[in-house]
């Protein structure tokens, strides 16, 4: 960091030696070069203004003019990058990485320098409302938790209704179950889906499952087992009754339904966990980490890929559906292992059926190196698949050029019925329509269209239909 400090004075002095002899001019408008330079020079110009901006934007105390007391919570501790740099090791990396992602902040002269980001971010609020709660009284500090967590489950909730567009999304809910009041979080109704989502705000340990084996396993039951069995009872209960009361108290004398719920053989379950902090590399791969087992086809995503979803999903119901699906399928397939949650949207985006795709690669692969033992894991590396949505994320940030959001290939005759049923969203069953569509190969779909495209030119020519339906069940006249 000395080194980096030194670099952003020596720019800084060389851009004031350059104003000095009138080389350049700064002014409201931006920097303008007075004298000709060669593209040797120009380079160095700029490299100079690198220098002196993402050092300066990464001084947090004097962007924020925050006081050092606060600031110090985000601090860490010199011990854990001394012995870093005393002892470099693989091991010392890795806990000081993952101590990184609590506490993001470097010191260095009184002045509070970010490392971290994202990290920074994601741990704000919950950082922030722990040093709020230390000096209250116990009833003060449930208040104001709650409060935080009654705020998340509103988050979550706006993100779902961005996707899917709908007015049947439900918070705090309780119904009855096995002689008990149960709790769920979200409750979200379309068409003939149904989206029970659990959301989890407390801390997950920052120790490193190599070095503290049992905070690791605690952490996980608290955040997400637990989360999870809340959904299986729901689940449960809804296809035990096949219909059942959703109220808004937990007190039978003084509650009010909300609605009611039914289920048939055809209506598809989506178990979602929200955390509002983010361990991606957990989640993503939730069902490839040993220390919990989760019910079947069970999603945990962390609030920020929530809403990374929500933008790019945003009032595409439909595709959100059918991309969940195939997202399900990746738990449990061996052959799937992403430490990104995003690697699966970018593989999605690229082969739909990504997880068929995969396991194709891999068996062609032990045929042709003759391999006879079974692999127990194959680690894809999803970067491959993330380079168009990082440019297009990328292109919203830093507004440099325009680049259009990376989508599904899908031909306009399919994409006008999946866009009319979107628009039309209380047509009934119309997700297992756009389903369909959206699970046929591209040359199928290219035959779709095309018969599409000649049965309306048909029509149009002769007034009647190219094909017609006749009902092979309807009973003989006796």
């Amino acid at each position: 960091m000395r080194s980096k400090n030194k670099k952003f004075e020596n720019s800084i002095n060389s851009i004031r030696e350059l104003i000095r002899t009138k080389k350049i001019k700064i002014d409201n408008t931006g920097v303008h070069t007075i004298t000709k330079f060669d593209e040797k020079e120009e380079q160095q110009l700029n490299e100079y203004f690198e220098d002196v901006h993402s050092l300066e934007l990464a001084n947090l105390k004097k962007c924020t003019k925050w006081r050092n007391d606060f600031l110090d919570r985000f601090l860490i501790e010199k011990k854990y990058y001394n012995s870093f740099v005393e002892n470099i090791s693989i091991e010392n990396w890795n806990e000081l990485i993952n101590r990184l992602k609590y506490k993001p902040l470097i010191k260095i002269e009184d002045e509070y320098y970010i490392l971290l980001q994202q990290r920074f971010y994601d741990n704000f609020d919950k950082i922030a409302i722990q040093g709020m709660c230390e000096n209250l009284a116990s009833k003060k500090k449930q208040e104001i938790r709650e409060r935080y967590t009654a705020n998340v489950e509103k988050v979550v909730a706006d993100y779902f209704s961005k996707i899917l567009n709908c007015k049947e999304i439900y918070t705090n809910n309780y119904y009855d179950y096995d002689k008990k009041i149960i709790e769920n979080d979200i409750l979200i109704l379309y068409d003939n889906n149904i989206f029970i989502v659990e959301i989890k705000s407390g801390s997950f340990t920052p120790e490193l499952a190599t070095n503290d084996l049992d905070s690791h396993k605690k952490s996980l039951q608290d955040l997400i087992k637990k989360a999870n069995e809340q959904q299986d009872n729901l689940e449960k209960c809804l296809i035990e009754k096949k219909k059942i009361s959703i109220y808004d108290s937990n007190n039978k004398r003084n509650r009010n339904r909300k609605t009611e719920i039914e289920v048939n053989e055809d209506t598809r379950i989506f178990k979602i966990i929200i955390t509002a902090e983010a361990f991606n590399d957990i989640e993503a791969r939730i069902d490839k980490v040993k220390l919990i087992s989760l019910s079947k086809n069970t999603l945990v995503l962390c609030l920020d890929d929530l809403r990374v979803y929500s933008d790019y999903f945003k009032q595409h119901p439909c595709y959100f559906i059918q991309y969940l699906l195939q997202r399900k399928k990746a738990i449990g397939n061996k052959n799937v292992d992403l430490y990104d949650e995003l690697y699966h949207l970018g593989m999605w985006i690229e082969y739909n059926y990504y997880n068929e795709r995969i396991n194709q690669q891999v068996d062609n692969l032990i045929k042709e190196e003759n391999i006879e033992q079974e692999l127990e894991s194959v680690s894809i590396c999803g970067e491959d698949w993330m380079k168009e949505l990082d440019e297009y994320y990328n292109s919203l940030w830093f507004k440099k050029k325009k680049i259009e959001k990376p989508f599904r290939e899908v031909p306009s005759e399919i994409k006008k019925i999946i866009d009319y049923c979107e628009k039309n969203n209380s047509i009934r069953n119309h997700t297992y329509l756009t389903t369909f569509l959206l699970n046929l190969e591209p040359n199928t779909l290219q035959q779709t269209e095309k018969i599409i495209v000649e049965s309306r030119e048909f029509y149009k020519n002769n007034n009647r239909p190219k094909y017609r339906l006749y009902d092979i069940k309807r009973k003989r006249r006796k």
